[in-house]
């Protein structure tokens, strides 16, 4: 049932970060969809930057073009350098392509895939984390009187 106002509004709420990440199309378009030499590594995975998270998909900058509706894999990764652990793993499908610049970079909006409880688990897992450290952010920031 849709917004009796016929608004087109947000249902989850959205956090904005900058994380490392990768993006590999899934074996479901393996076949269809292939990226040119030299810009994946050799299982796929093109590197990109984590920008924005919701319950409900994601959005990435990556320098590689993924096609509408392509069927992709996403995993995301901790800051520390010296060990990438992976935060996130999740399935998805491209649902917007924005061309950011020149170099070239793309931003992909990524809605999540399926109904599987565990992959939902993991979803509101990550989901939390972010909730927390915005949370802690938000009380470093605000000044004496509790004001930002």
């Amino acid at each position: 049932m849709g917004d009796p106002t016929g608004l087109n509004v947000r249902r989850q709420v959205r956090h904005e970060m900058f994380l490392p990440a990768a993006i590999r199309v899934a074996k479901e378009h393996s076949t269809q969809v292939r990226l040119a030499p030299g810009v994946a590594d050799e299982e796929g995975w093109v590197d990109a930057s984590l920008v924005d998270f919701s319950l409900g998909g994601m959005g990435l900058i990556a320098s590689a073009f993924f096609p509408m509706r392509c069927a992709v894999e996403v995993r995301v990764y901790s800051v520390d350098t010296l060990d990438q652990k992976v935060l996130l793993g999740v399935p998805g499908r491209i649902q917007r392509i924005v061309m950011t610049d020149g170099r070239p970079a793309y931003l992909l909006g990524i809605s999540f895939q399926g109904d599987d409880p565990q992959r939902a688990d993991a979803l509101a897992q990550f989901n939390d984390i972010l909730t927390s450290m915005n949370a802690a952010n938000a009380g470093s920031l605000s000044g004496p009187g509790g004001n930002a």
